[in-house]
């Protein structure tokens, strides 16, 4: 068999045979497979799966006193939200604990005693540092249009925040707020 017979061979059966069982596969993929996965070069198929929804839930907490005096978002010039800040460690440690409150309730006072208190009182630099974790939703259409004053630095992303729930309320130090 001469070079030039393969190569024919190559082109009447091998070629139309790989694209079908590409396709093949690729169809089997996007009718059974995961969704949310991408085959090259199917990308279009599922329309950039990986973008970002412009509707979130996060989690954040909220500080409503250090030392018996009051913080509101207008004097403290948007710090009442301490976590989310740029600080990506807290917001990690953040995420864990909400994990652990929603896993095990009868626990999450003592995950927010060992993991949130020591950041909370750090960053308010107070003694008894009254705070909430809560559940907040945040619509990035409200931040997109707002980012002249995010970039100037007159806003932050928190002042777009819509707390949902309230995971708990506690004192540092001690615990859980009464009434919560």
């Amino acid at each position: 068999m001469t070079l030039r017979t393969s190569r024919y061979r190559l082109g009447k059966y091998g070629i139309p045979l790989f694209l079908a069982g590409y396709l093949l596969v690729a169809g089997m993929h996007l009718v059974f497979g995961d969704r949310s996965t991408e085959i090259f070069p199917f990308f279009a198929w599922t329309l950039f799966p990986r973008t970002p929804e412009w509707r979130k839930t996060l989690s954040a907490v909220i500080v409503h006193s250090v030392d018996g005096e009051s913080v509101d978002s207008e004097s403290a010039g948007g710090a009442r939200y301490v976590i989310p800040r740029r600080n990506i460690g807290h917001l990690k440690v953040l995420h864990r604990t909400v994990r652990e409150c929603r896993m095990r309730p009868d626990g999450c006072d003592v995950a927010v005693a060992r993991l949130l208190h020591p950041i909370v009182t750090a960053v308010t630099r107070g003694d008894r540092v009254d705070f909430s974790v809560v559940i907040a939703r945040i619509d990035l259409r409200e931040v997109r249009k707002d980012v002249a004053n995010l970039a100037a630095g007159r806003s932050e992303k928190t002042d777009h925040f819509r707390p949902v729930s309230i995971v708990g309320r506690w004192t540092t130090p001690g615990g859980r707020t009464p009434g919560e």
